[in-house]
């Protein structure tokens, strides 16, 4: 089957007729083989216009499937068998979770080319549920990844139209809205607080007056610096009611609360020139549009601080094996202090010559105060063999104190 699809893929773009061709003999051999499988169902999607080819897909799916996950659990074919689980979850019904393994594909892939397509599909995804999100998930994930190797024409770039653009550093607050959960979720109001007192830029939520989309646009109402956008759906669930504390509320296509909300405002921001490293996500809780919005994140190359024993989504990502050793990924305690100092804007930049010999004298300072009282204390002796740990430590404390003055606005 391998020899087979590799004769059909050199056939791609030349005789189409011809590749879809080889590439159901090469499932036919092996039916468990994943990729001609997937290429030759393109195929049909692609000619037809129609899903009916998924009623051939499905019986013989989960082994396929199986020798896929195989594959992912050994670092096989990677991000292709991710990419691949994905679509097969997308075809059969569960875009949710086409979603996390395309976003573990995104994560993986070292090009534009690694990051699939859904154009093959297309011709029949108003009759694929989920397909729009993955489709413009990918086609933004190209854009965002990869900036430079990406033409700046290609799909994908579709802005809110008529909006600004979105200054940085961006804090996106994610999680809760269920009503049912409202009295714990209120519980972290203070955690919202802390992460938006002195923050300057831009502040992202859902928009509602429900869980912590409705703290956003309260706290935002008591004269926060930042400015607040909030994403809702066109079509607004009756029970759901819009916050017009926000500054700014941006309305995507969406029918009622999906994924699409976070993805236009990730199209958004790839579309005003923010990196996502410029981009701080504090995840509380949530459900499943929260669960895509924090893998986006961290595929994309956000930092992504999710709060320690908030329950649903948050804590299922914070066991997932497959995105803890993610770099941006921070667990987070439920304390305001730690909270605010994760997102906080960085802190004016000093010069390194500054910077330590600040800490040189912060340093001086402490020694003279322990000099009496703990003469053998590590912490006591002389800058230039003092341990590294302990130099960062004084490092840290000069950075803090500049962040400090910076939010109350000193100059120096």
């Amino acid at each position: 089957s391998d020899a087979i699809a590799s004769l059909a893929g050199s056939w791609r773009g030349v005789d189409d007729a011809r590749a879809h061709d080889l590439y159901r003999e090469a499932f036919e051999v092996d039916p468990t083989d994943y990729y001609p499988l997937l290429n030759y169902v393109d195929g049909e999607i692609e000619r037809t216009g129609s899903t009916g080819v998924l009623d051939i897909l499905a019986p013989m799916a989960s082994q396929a499937m199986a020798r896929c996950r195989a594959h992912v659990d050994v670092g096989v074919n990677i991000p292709w068998s991710l990419s691949s689980l994905a679509k097969f979850h997308l075809l059969l019904g569960d875009p949710y979770a086409a979603l996390e393994w395309y976003a573990l594909a995104i994560r993986s892939a070292n090009s534009p080319d690694a990051i699939p397509s859904l154009e093959r599909t297309r011709a029949a995804a108003t009759q694929i549920d989920g397909h729009g999100w993955c489709d413009r998930m990918l086609q933004m994930a190209r854009i965002a990844r990869f900036p430079e190797e990406t033409a700046t024409g290609e799909a994908g770039r579709t802005p809110t139209e008529g909006a600004p653009s979105i200054e940085g550093p961006v804090l996106i607050v994610a999680g809760s809205t269920d009503p049912r959960l409202a009295e714990r979720i209120e519980g972290y109001r203070p955690l919202v607080a802390a992460a938006m007192a002195g923050f300057e830029g831009t502040v992202i939520s859902g928009g509602t007056r429900q869980g912590v989309c409705g703290m956003v646009g309260e706290i935002a109402a008591t004269g926060a610096r930042a400015r607040t956008i909030g994403y809702l759906p066109a079509d607004l669930p009756a029970n759901a009611e819009p916050d017009d504390r926000y500054d700014e509320l941006r309305s995507t296509d969406g029918t009622g609360f999906s994924p699409l909300d976070p993805l236009q405002n990730w199209i958004d921001l790839i579309a005003s020139g923010i990196d996502p490293s410029d981009v701080v996500v504090l995840g509380i809780g949530g459900g499943q549009i929260a669960a895509t919005e924090y893998r986006i994140a961290l595929a994309l190359g956000a930092r992504v601080g999710v709060v320690e024993g908030s329950g649903r989504e948050a804590s299922r990502l914070l066991a997932d094996a497959r995105w803890t050793d993610a770099p941006g990924l921070v667990p987070l305690p439920a304390d305001p202090y730690t909270v605010r100092a994760f997102v906080a804007n960085p802190p004016q930049s000093l010069g390194s010559v500054e910077r330590e010999a600040l800490a040189r004298q912060l340093h001086e300072a402490y020694r003279g105060e322990i000099a009496a009282t703990r003469s053998e204390d590590p912490a006591q002796r002389p800058w230039e063999t003092l341990a590294d740990d302990l130099k960062q430590s004084n490092l840290n404390q000069v950075d803090d104190i500049v962040g400090k003055l910076a939010e109350i606005g000193v100059d120096y």
